[in-house]
């Protein structure tokens, strides 16, 4: 994956494993929050670190959620490595020129009005 391809949108990586619960209620957040930003313009990412596309599936047949974003895969931890992910989950805000905008470690409620009023503001 080339963050170049994605120049002129707001993207939202989530760095999270299956193992980690509040990655777990993290992400139902960023579910939710996707259906809140309905903008081309708006991307979330996330990129389960060292598990198997299966282990990944069956999480989400267990909770019954639909990711609305993809799903991306660091199978040897790497990317985590690149981007200094510690712990997780590790999310970065990146504006439209791809710059990181800001990092949170930890679980956050990405659905929460002061926080989409934050990515909304990326999108202006």
């Amino acid at each position: 994956m080339d963050l170049n391809d994605y120049k002129g949108e707001v993207l939202l990586v989530n760095f999270w494993a299956t193992w980690c619960g509040p990655c777990v209620r993290e992400i139902a957040s960023l579910v939710r929050l996707t259906d809140h930003i309905e903008d081309r313009q708006f991307r979330v990412l996330t990129v389960n670190i060292a598990e198997s596309e299966a282990q990944v599936a069956a999480l989400f047949d267990k909770t019954g959620m639909t990711p609305n974003f993809q799903v991306l895969f660091d199978p040897d931890g790497k990317a985590a490595e690149a981007w200094r992910v510690y712990p997780v989950p590790s999310t970065y805000p990146l504006d439209k020129r791809q710059k990181i905008r800001f990092g949170h470690r930890g679980a956050l409620k990405w659905d929460k009005p002061s926080v989409v009023e934050t990515i909304r503001d990326l999108l202006e």
